[in-house]
C-alpha cells in the first residue's frame, strides 16, 4: 500500500509504504526517511492499514456499519471513525490515547501493476521516526 498525504495546497507532505511487515515512512516535508517493521510503527500496525482504506480486516469483529460503509471500530487502544460512513471512506479520524490523526481521502484507486517502495532522494536524513 501506498498512502500519499497532501497539504491543503496541494504539495506532498509524506509517504506511507508498506509490503508485508515492512514500512517505510518519507517525511517529504522535513526531508526525512525512516525504515522499518509494522510492530515499530506504533499505531499503524494490525488492521489499522486495511482500515485506512475502508476494509474491514478478516476477523475483526469491533466494526459497526452504516449504510454504505464503515461507521465506527473500536479496538482495545484506538477508536476510528468514519465521517460519513461510505466507501471508499472520506474522513477518518483515529484516537489513540491523547493522540488524533484526521485522515481526508481525495482520492483512491487499485492499479493492477505491482507497487515498488518509493526512491529515497538521497539528500533525506536516515532514520528520523515519523511525527504521530
Amino acid at each position: 500500500m501506498l498512502l500519499t498525504i497532501y497539504s491543503p495546497i496541494g504539495t506532498t507532505l509524506g509517504r506511507l509504504y508498506t509490503d508485508g511487515d515492512d514500512v517505510i515512512f518519507l517525511n517529504d516535508f522535513e526531508g526525512t526517511v525512516w525504515r522499518g517493521k509494522t510492530t515499530d510503527f506504533g499505531m499503524f500496525t494490525g488492521p489499522i492499514p486495511m482500515l485506512l482504506v475502508g476494509l474491514p480486516p478478516a476477523g475483526l469483529e469491533s466494526i459497526a456499519y452504516g449504510r454504505a460503509g464503515i461507521e465506527s471500530v473500536h479496538l482495545p487502544d484506538t477508536d476510528i471513525r468514519y465521517d460519513p460512513a461510505v466507501y471508499p471512506p472520506k474522513k477518518i479520524t483515529i484516537a489513540h490515547g491523547q493522540r488524533q490523526i484526521e485522515v481526508e481521502h481525495l482520492e483512491s484507486f487499485v492499479d493492477t501493476a505491482t507497487l515498488r517502495a518509493p526512491d529515497v532522494p538521497s539528500n533525506y536524513r536516515c532514520c528520523v521516526p515519523p511525527p504521530l
